[in-house]
């Protein structure tokens, strides 16, 4: 557990290791971070080390789409519109279904 006594490295490497965690709250590791003992500009450094990677990757991807021009560009857009709508559409539906299936729980008349 952290208290005030840990040095400022160890605060600013949990920062960066907790930012490279895909999907984890970035407004609760702000706050935490907030309330410690670490430095302004250590924890901007931590971030921007650990979010630049991704950022990178954001924008190689970017020039590569728009390198295969307006046609192609179109055509994965709609492809990740349509692949989001079914993972959405598939993850409201499959615990309804899994219920129904189940034994015991069938309706009663």
């Amino acid at each position: 557990m952290l208290d005030e006594n840990t040095p400022q490295s160890q605060l600013m490497l949990a920062v960066f290791l907790c930012r490279l965690v895909p999907g984890l709250n970035m407004d609760a590791l702000s706050y935490v971070a907030g309330i410690t003992a670490l430095s302004a500009w250590r924890f901007c450094l931590a971030s921007f080390a650990a979010l630049l990677p991704y950022t990178l990757i954001v924008v190689a991807a970017g020039q590569q789409l728009v390198a295969f021009g307006s046609d192609s560009l179109a055509i994965v857009v709609i492809g990740l519109v349509a692949f989001s709508a079914l993972a959405i559409v598939c993850k409201q539906h499959w615990p309804r279904r899994t219920a129904r299936t189940k034994p015991g729980l069938e309706a009663s008349p």
